[in-house]
């Protein structure tokens, strides 16, 4: 548990969820943090839709001054297993890509970046 008072003076450039569902509340209890430090917040979707889905998460960002949202992803071959993927960054490398979005398209997402002010490409 987060204890505002511990927060008190320090800076605080990123905030990294992985509640499994509960981002919403998390945010929600954050909102003096996320409207007065803006950090970058970094979270987990498993689903797009619905109630607390990662386009509910962006919407409440949003209340907060948060514009601008990006997906991560990797290089890693669409549609292979857990070995292919391996087996394709070992050769390639691993690679990270930003891809602005205003809504997540309908699918699980790993990791979402959310920033105030837009990141550089």
């Amino acid at each position: 548990m987060l204890d505002a008072a511990a927060l008190t003076g320090l800076p605080l450039r990123l905030i990294k969820l992985d509640i499994e569902g509960h981002e919403l509340a998390a945010l929600r209890g954050l909102a003096n943090v996320l409207q007065t430090q803006q950090p970058l917040v970094l979270f987990e979707a498993n689903r797009a839709d619905g109630d607390d889905g990662g386009n509910a998460v962006l919407a409440e960002l949003a209340l907060h001054g948060y514009r601008h949202f990006y997906v991560i992803e990797t290089n890693a071959a669409p549609g292979a297993g857990p070995l292919r993927r391996l087996l394709h960054r070992l050769r390639q490398g691993l690679c990270l890509r930003l891809r602005e979005v205003a809504q997540l398209p309908p699918r699980r997402h790993s990791l979402v970046l959310a920033a105030t002010q837009p990141c550089a490409s």
